[in-house]
């Protein structure tokens, strides 16, 4: 998995340029808009979990369109390791420079260091529960269907959204980002457990 985990990068390394320069450009125009020299955090999440989903419809499209999916499914290799995979060098080459960019900003803005740990934290357990719960989205359709799926896991993507929000608003303390990151990791469970086996089944059925 780990083998299919880095061609997978590298065959798709565009996405990554082409979702650091998106967010570098929006951060400046943010940064421009605002009266303070602060950036507004609230938006700043907004805009890493649209950039996380903005290219998600196409996380099957190619292997789809090859025959790769078909190719996995005549030789039984484990459709589970494959969405896996998929769904990980998909957060790796757009939701992950996004943290570590929104790392630097946090801490150039000197933000409480708990309250940084707990939003960098949030913000990675939240996209990579975005991105598992878009690869349900998309195999309950067809691959090639074109559907707006932003605005499809957005509404689903709210509590571990609000959650993270939070950490912009409150301080914290040890015991409360020990009960942040329980609830949020039990969330992604929930939804890791549930695309485990719905997105395996679904893309079974398009063959």
């Amino acid at each position: 998995m780990i083998t299919f985990i880095f061609q997978d990068l590298y065959q798709r390394k565009k996405e990554f340029w082409a979702v650091s320069s998106i967010f570098i450009f929006a951060i400046f125009m943010l940064s421009l808009g605002e009266s303070s020299d602060k950036v507004n955090m609230s938006q700043l999440l907004v805009l890493c979990f649209l950039l996380s989903a903005l290219n998600l419809n196409n996380l099957f499209l190619s292997d789809f369109e090859d025959g790769t999916l078909e190719w996995l499914l005549s030789q039984q290799i484990s459709l589970e390791y494959y969405m896996m995979a998929k769904c990980i060098s998909y957060w790796l080459r757009t939701s992950f420079p996004l943290i570590v960019m929104t790392s630097f900003l946090i801490w150039i803005e000197n933000w409480p260091l708990l309250n940084g740990i707990a939003f960098i934290i949030g913000l990675g357990i939240a996209t990579l529960n975005l991105v598992f719960l878009g690869s349900t989205l998309i195999a309950q359709g067809k691959i090639t269907d074109k559907v707006s799926l932003p605005l499809l896991i957005l509404p689903f993507s709210i509590p571990s959204f609000l959650l993270t929000l939070s950490t912009t608003s409150a301080t914290f303390d040890i015991m409360q980002i020990l009960w942040f990151v329980l609830v949020l990791f039990g969330l992604f469970c929930i939804t890791f457990g549930a695309a485990l086996i719905a997105t395996p089944f679904l893309l079974r059925q398009l063959f």
